[in-house]
């Protein structure tokens, strides 16, 4: 048995001229600190961290294929098998349903796929919960940043 749908990378929200002004404002102010500490390192860090931000506020989402058969789960061209990921949730008390997958790993972020209004998400939790524990996930400090940019 497998399933398989399409997602969006990430939502993209149209961001305001405050956004931008708010960011590069930001990016501003930190440089010219860590230039008065003499710290050019740390500047170029952060250009280079505020102009990726800025683009990828600009880069319109594009699609990606989930699959998720007995070996893992694969988003476009990554593969990941169950014995890294920790624990699954399914979101279907809210407008949009989605699944959240927790790593094993302490840096990979967790992922959150959005599910397709008609599909059938109790099949999936059924078939998810022979290779993984179902584990409540709350959202947490990582996940609110992220929505927020």
């Amino acid at each position: 048995m497998r399933f398989e749908w399409e997602v969006v990378e990430h939502e993209h929200c149209e961001k305001t001229v405050g956004w931008f002004l708010v960011v590069g404002g930001g990016m501003l102010i930190l440089i010219l600190l860590a230039v008065l500490m003499k710290n050019f390192l740390l500047g170029v860090l952060i250009l280079l961290g505020g102009l990726a931000l800025i683009l990828h506020a600009l880069t319109p989402s594009e699609k990606a294929d989930v699959l998720v058969t007995r070996h893992g789960i694969q988003i476009k061209q990554s593969l990941y098998p169950y014995e890294h990921l920790h624990s699954f949730w399914i979101h279907d008390d809210q407008p949009n349903k989605k699944v959240t997958l927790r790593s094993a790993k302490g840096l990979t972020p967790n992922l959150h796929l959005p599910l397709p209004n008609e599909f059938d998400h109790e099949e999936l939790r059924l078939f998810l919960l022979e290779r993984l524990p179902e584990k409540r996930h709350e959202p947490n400090l990582v996940d609110a940043l992220v929505e927020y940019l």
